[in-house]
């Protein structure tokens, strides 16, 4: 009888089994789309110490991904790097962060700009909002008039570089850097007067670990008109339209014009228990 009893439990573990058994043949079976994504480009795209990929948008793409039948997998490169992979389908897609792309890029004078004649791009995943950062100290500035004789640290080859280059190249020196974080120190040591960048990544970067207080820093929210509509992107070859035709629905679908700091603060709050 005690046999008779434990039929149903033995019943009802073997069917969960076989539905988790069916599942992950289907996520087998899934088409696997290999994105591109930049290594440390926190809070953006980025590997966790496990290696794992991570990052507001690769959360964004993995699920349009889920919600597309697609099986995403998310690779680390640098930006002209993962183009190349992309243009010699080693990769399906590649995330475009705040990069300048041509004909902008021209400004910069580059020796060998990207080619993305070959690339769709996707509608934006998130507004960037461009932020100064700058000592509590100084005069607070917001007009190139005001960057007379000032040095501002910028990403190399971003968007923002794109607009200093234009706008306060004859006011200001520029000094453009691989990475973000390395102007940002520079501020703090007072080997540049301000840098520009995103609310996101400043956010995530500085004032989220209280170098603010330490270094005595403000950030000002600052408008650039006409800022590229492909910054916080995925590019995808334009030859590449039926397969991805889901992918992309789902992230214009996902994209309700939310800022990238607003995007970085809402994750915040999923992660909290």
């Amino acid at each position: 009888m005690s046999g008779l009893k434990l039929m149903p439990a033995l019943l009802a573990i073997c069917f969960v089994c076989l539905l988790r058994t069916i599942t992950e043949a289907q996520a087998d079976d899934a088409p696997i789309l290999y994105i591109g994504i930049e290594k440390k480009r926190i809070p953006y795209t980025y590997f966790d110490d496990n290696q794992r990929a991570r990052g507001i948008l690769v959360a964004a793409i993995d699920a349009a991904c889920q919600a597309s039948g697609l099986n995403c997998k998310f690779i680390g490169g640098g930006f002209n790097d993962n183009l190349q992979a992309l243009r010699n389908i080693k990769l399906n897609a590649v995330v475009v962060l705040d990069q300048s792309l041509p004909p902008d890029v021209d400004t910069l004078n580059l020796t060998h700009p990207p080619d993305i004649t070959f690339l769709k791009i996707t509608e934006s995943l998130c507004q960037i909002v461009p932020t100064f950062i700058q000592k509590k100290s100084t005069p607070v500035r917001s007009t190139p008039e005001d960057f007379k004789n000032t040095i501002i640290g910028v990403q190399e080859g971003s968007v923002f570089h794109k607009y200093l280059v234009e706008t306060n190249s004859n006011q200001a020196q520029l000094k453009p850097y691989p990475l973000l974080e390395s102007a940002i120190m520079d501020l703090v040591f007072d080997r540049v007067d301000a840098v520009l960048g995103d609310a996101a990544t400043l956010n995530s970067r500085v004032f989220d670990s209280n170098l603010d207080e330490y270094a005595g820093l403000i950030a000002t929210a600052f408008e650039i008109p006409d800022l590229p509509a492909t910054s916080m992107s995925l590019a995808l070859r334009e030859r590449d339209k039926d397969r991805y035709q889901q992918l992309i629905a789902a992230l214009k679908a996902a994209n309700n014009n939310r800022t990238c700091d607003q995007l970085l603060t809402d994750s915040a709050k999923q992660d909290k228990p």
